[in-house]
């Protein structure tokens, strides 16, 4: 697939890839002309064109109102055309596109209604962000029991205490109870895991908590709130050791697992998608037991990004992960099994899922860019009576995303060796 991007030059770098290049430019900020010219007086909140990018609800299998086209924010229309094939299932199936230069991957472009929206939003933010999920805060301050969201409503200004104003300083330095959090930011090159035995030998294994940071203060919990970046659903990937935690049980959200088997089960033909693309080996026939244990919720403000990764934490290598974003529209990009593959940039609306499964799931992916001032008028204050206001301030600078994907395929049996099991990315 060939993909060119005619409008811009950003200077090169020694360690510049296909897809690095390509996620550069959406990152970008500064007018093109001031970046090459180092200019004092650079143009900020400049804004990349969206005119390769993709969009499927633009899609000529498609005939959605004209205003779901509409990107707003400043944005230009994302204009990129692709030969797409439709892939739903059943005869009301609801619209599921796949691409043939693309094996595995879908799009169900608008799947879920403005209400299912908003009850998914408050699910997340409410009910997803309290213990036993652990988030990216619950490393470094004590949350309220009630969970953040809610305090950040219900008392905006309570004082959210550190864990290391709670500790003495033995404690804190202790090497044999936390480990430091990583510092810098690095690509992400992680190689398949190791192979690894029993589920006992899997759980043997020591995974420290990290380390309470010292540098943080008591934080007002409604400006806390700001920094939440994930929480984690379902079994626990401890993002330090970039592995599952298999002493933490947690039970996968059975509103989430209801709505990912229902993607996986009913809305999309396999058969379809795997016959026009002729991928072999990919046993999307056994499928029919598909059942996510492990997942993250992430909330993304618009000066967040997700560098190029691949997912390779889970048995199964092409088992669907499923993908849904909610709030703020972002350019996605999937490019392939290496970072020189020059990726394809994909508009995402709220309410738009993804699914990456066979092939997809070991494609380089990212999110360079959320983009600021695209929130719908069915997220906004007033879309829903009662507490809706709270959460579409929230939403105003937020897309959250949430990913389901399944750890341990079904009949594979834990008290056994797992046989070319790779659990560690």
């Amino acid at each position: 697939m060939r993909i060119s991007f005619p409008k811009m030059s950003l200077p090169s770098t020694p360690t510049s890839s296909a897809f690095r290049d390509v996620e550069r430019m959406y990152k970008c900020r500064i007018h093109p002309d001031d970046l090459k010219k180092r200019s004092s007086k650079a143009r900020k909140g400049w804004k990349p064109s969206l005119e390769d990018v993709f969009d499927p609800r633009t899609a000529r299998a498609l005939s959605l109102p004209a205003e779901l086209h509409q990107v707003g924010g400043g944005w230009s229309e994302a204009r990129r055309d692709m030969e797409v094939f439709s892939v739903g299932k059943g005869s009301h199936a609801r619209v599921a596109l796949a691409f043939k230069e693309v094996p595995g991957l879908v799009i169900l472009p608008s799947y879920f209604s403005p209400s299912s929206q908003r009850t998914l939003i408050r699910s997340c933010l409410a009910t997803h962000t309290v213990s036993p999920n652990q988030t990216n805060l619950d490393s470094h301050f004590l949350l309220p029991q009630e969970g953040l969201w809610s305090a950040s409503i219900n008392n905006p200004s309570v004082s959210v205490p550190t864990k290391a104003s709670l500790l003495d300083s033995t404690t804190k330095r202790d090497p044999s109870k936390f480990v430091e959090e990583g510092t810098g930011r690095v690509l992400v090159d992680n190689a398949c895991g190791e192979v690894l035995g029993s589920i006992e030998d899997m759980k043997a294994r020591v995974l420290l908590e990290v380390a309470p940071s010292q540098k943080l203060k008591n934080t007002e919990a409604e400006k806390l709130m700001r920094d939440l970046r994930w929480t984690n659903i379902g079994l626990f990937y401890d993002w330090t050791s970039k592995s599952y935690d298999f002493n933490r049980v947690i039970p996968f959200p059975t509103d989430l697992s209801v709505i990912a088997k229902a993607i996986v089960h009913e809305e999309i033909d396999w058969k379809k998608v795997y016959d026009r693309v002729g991928e072999a080996q990919v046993g999307w026939e056994s499928w029919g037991d598909y059942e996510p244990d492990a997942g993250i919720i992430n909330f993304y403000s618009p000066d967040d990004t997700l560098m190029a990764h691949v997912d390779r934490s889970e048995l199964d290598p092409h088992r669907p992960l499923v993908s849904i974003s909610l709030g703020l529209s972002a350019v996605f990009l999937l490019g392939g099994p290496t970072r020189e593959t020059t990726p394809l940039p994909i508009l995402l609306r709220s309410g738009d899922v993804v699914v990456m499964s066979g092939p997809g799931r070991r494609s380089y992916h990212g999110v360079p860019r959320v983009l600021d001032g695209t929130l719908p008028d069915h997220l906004k204050a007033g879309a829903e009576e009662g507490d809706w206001e709270g959460f579409a301030r929230y939403l105003e600078t937020t897309r959250i995303n949430i990913n389901a994907r399944q750890v341990f395929p079904g009949g594979w049996d834990q008290s056994k060796d797992g046989d070319g099991a790779t659990l560690d990315s």
